[in-house]
């Protein structure tokens, strides 16, 4: 085996590996998504079976859901935003090594999968802002409920 060949199977082998990589990051994106949401339902029927509640001193936790819910809200968006930096850099990653498989292998027409990507930060909706706004607007609206439920129980 001549350099040449030894470079390409560790390109190749260093490819495969940020591959899988970025398959277990975008797999952990739909993972946050599903727990925000699982989440964020069970706090609304917490505090739905608050409000119900039979016994008058729940009221005065009423804001809790609501304010557990906000914070996680936030924390679910940090872990989006990360999520996200790692992802474009696995993305980047695997563009340059695409563009060094295709300098060794000296085929011009060689277009790998990274190479294909378009930058989402030139669209004008993407799916990373559609998500970093369900995060941050939850957050908000979270934060207000529970500075309602406190005035409703203070009237």
């Amino acid at each position: 085996m001549n350099r040449k060949e030894i470079h390409l199977r560790a390109l190749e082998f260093v490819y495969g590996e940020n591959c899988e990589f970025n398959r277990y990051i975008i797999e952990w994106r739909h993972k946050i998504l599903l727990r925000f949401f699982v989440t964020n339902a069970a706090f609304l029927v917490f505090a739905k079976w608050i409000y119900e509640a039979k016994e008058p001193l729940f009221k005065f936790v009423l804001f809790l859901p609501f304010l557990y819910a906000a914070f996680l809200s936030l924390a679910f968006y940090i872990m989006h935003k990360r999520n996200n930096t790692v992802k474009n850099s696995c993305q980047k990653i695997g563009q340059t090594l695409e563009r060094e498989l295709r300098n060794l292998t000296e085929n011009e027409n060689f277009s790998g999968f990274y190479l294909g990507f378009e930058p989402e930060t030139n669209a004008r909706v993407s799916f990373v802002k559609v998500l970093s706004i369900i995060y941050i607007s939850s957050s908000v609206i979270f934060g207000l409920l529970s500075v309602f439920s406190i005035i409703l129980v203070l009237q």
